[in-house]
C-alpha cells in the first residue's frame, strides 16, 4: 500500500475506491463469528504467553466479548485450562480469527 504524509499524519491508500464497499467492519465480522457460533481464537495484548479459544456469545460497540466454553491455552505446550463464560474487554484484545 502507499503511504502518504500530509501535515504529520500518515493516509494509508490500499484500494480502489470502486473496491471499498466490499469490506468487512470489525463489529459485521464480531456478528457473523456470533451468529455463525464459529470458534474463534483471540490473541491478548499483554498476554503473550497464551490465547483464549472459545465462542462469542455477545459483543459491545468498544469490542468487549462475552466468551462461553472459553479455555485459555498455553502457546508453548498447548495445554488448556477450562474457563467456562467469561467476559473479554475489547482493549485487551489483539487479534480474533475463526478456528
Amino acid at each position: 500500500s502507499k503511504v502518504k504524509k500530509l501535515r504529520g499524519a500518515i493516509q494509508l491508500h490500499s484500494m480502489p475506491l470502486e473496491k471499498s464497499k466490499s469490506l468487512v467492519q470489525p463489529i459485521n465480522q464480531l456478528f457473523r463469528f456470533m451468529n455463525e457460533g464459529e470458534p474463534i481464537r483471540v490473541w491478548l495484548r499483554d498476554e503473550t504467553s497464551c490465547f483464549i479459544d472459545g465462542r462469542i456469545t455477545g459483543f459491545d460497540e468498544y469490542m468487549n466479548c462475552v466468551l462461553d466454553d472459553a479455555s485459555e491455552v498455553s502457546a508453548k505446550t498447548g495445554d488448556r485450562q477450562n474457563l467456562g463464560r467469561i467476559l473479554l474487554r475489547g482493549d485487551c484484545i489483539t487479534m480474533i480469527s475463526h478456528l
